[in-house]
């Protein structure tokens, strides 16, 4: 199990070198919200053969439409490279699809966007967000992780995704967290810095207890007050678990 999973890990780095999406001009994801049924349905793939497509690129059409409350989530696959490319791999497509998720993010002032989970295994998934922009519309946010949280900065244009993994070497259930700043404009990763001027560790090396927005630019995020080692971490939850604030600048 352990090797698929770094298999996929590696398939999914791979694709989210080359692309996340391609350059054509179709939206990645479409909407509509006059749903009669408000019930939430399994995912379904709409494939239609060459003929049928008035697209003069000659492309497959393939659609990926999700039935949520109250409106219907289209997602254009071939406008998702990476997701394309993953569900032509996989032995059991129609199940890999049963299995995603997609969650709602709405933005004020904005199109809402969508955090799709996929590719679930062993409470571990990977997740691709989504929106409505025709270029450059998606983004590997995760993979091998579970999503936490997720909150939009004061000036709603940048989104603070949480998500956290558990560890093979910790005797204890404690988690660790990646904390992932996203440009909604051009769906690009944002760094944090600390006071030092120094990159903040958040790939998986501690539990991030909080993180909220002191300004557009600045972040006051908790995390335990101890060093940077597993032995440390795991004295920690034994512990009555001190805590430190710091403040991290986006650049």
């Amino acid at each position: 199990m352990r090797a698929g999973l770094l298999f996929l890990m590696g398939l999914l780095f791979v694709m989210a070198v080359s692309a996340c999406s391609n350059n054509d001009s179709q939206p990645v994801v479409v909407k509509s919200e006059e749903q009669t049924d408000a019930t939430e349905k399994k995912p379904v793939l709409v494939e239609k053969d060459t003929e049928e497509n008035d697209d003069i690129s000659g492309q497959e059409e393939m659609l990926l439409e999700f039935t949520l409350p109250n409106e219907q989530v289209v997602i254009d696959l071939n406008q998702v490279t990476i997701l394309k490319h993953y569900l032509s791999a996989v032995a059991d497509r129609e199940a890999e699809i049963e299995d995603m998720a997609l969650t709602r993010v709405d933005i004020p002032d904005k199109d809402t966007i969508y955090l799709l989970e996929f590719s679930c295994r062993a409470d571990a998934c990977s997740y691709l967000l989504l929106n409505q922009q025709e270029e450059g519309g998606s983004y590997l946010a995760a993979d091998l992780a579970m999503f936490k949280s997720a909150s939009i900065s004061p000036e709603n244009d940048l989104l603070l995704l949480l998500f956290n993994r558990k560890e093979p070497g910790l005797e204890t259930e404690l988690t660790k967290d990646k904390m992932v700043i996203v440009d909604l404009e051009q769906m690009s990763r944002q760094r944090t810095l600390m006071d030092s001027g120094e990159p903040f560790k958040n790939e998986y090396h501690w539990p991030v207890l909080s993180a909220t927005w002191k300004n557009n630019q600045v972040l006051s995020v908790t995390i335990p007050a101890i060093s940077d080692t597993e032995e440390s971490l795991e004295n920690w939850y034994q512990s009555d678990q001190p805590t430190k604030s710091i403040e991290l600048t986006i650049e």
